[in-house]
């Protein structure tokens, strides 16, 4: 999702699209030309990949591919936060816990019960 807000940053019809409705009239504004259909494309083939999630959990809730205003919603919300990057949120936290796991994998090799494998 988040490779996909900045793609829409660089179109300015997407971003256009994305400011200026809610999330409910995104798909249908996005069709009316040639840049937004390119841009709709794309998020339909990120709801074809990801959309069988949903905002909540039972099968009574729509997933995002039924209901993509909650995918959508998210998209806008990535848009204006330029301080955000889960990918490097992810490469952080994996680096923390790769150092917490060197820590305790040194405290227990001095345990006698631990045996390494």
């Amino acid at each position: 999702m988040w490779d996909l807000s900045r793609r829409a940053l660089v179109s300015n019809e997407a971003r256009r699209v994305l400011d200026a409705h809610p999330a409910a009239e995104v798909l249908t504004e996005l069709g009316k030309t040639p840049a937004g259909r390119a841009f709709r494309d794309d998020l339909d083939a990120y709801l074809n990949a990801y959309g069988l999630r949903g905002e909540k959990w039972g099968l009574s809730y729509p997933c995002w591919i039924e209901d993509p205003a909650a995918a959508i919603t998210t998209l806008k919300d990535y848009i204006t936060r330029s301080d955000l990057n889960p990918g490097s949120e992810q490469t952080k936290l994996a680096a923390e816990r790769d150092q917490a796991v060197v820590g305790v994998r040194g405290r227990l090799l001095g345990w006698s019960g631990w045996r390494a494998c």
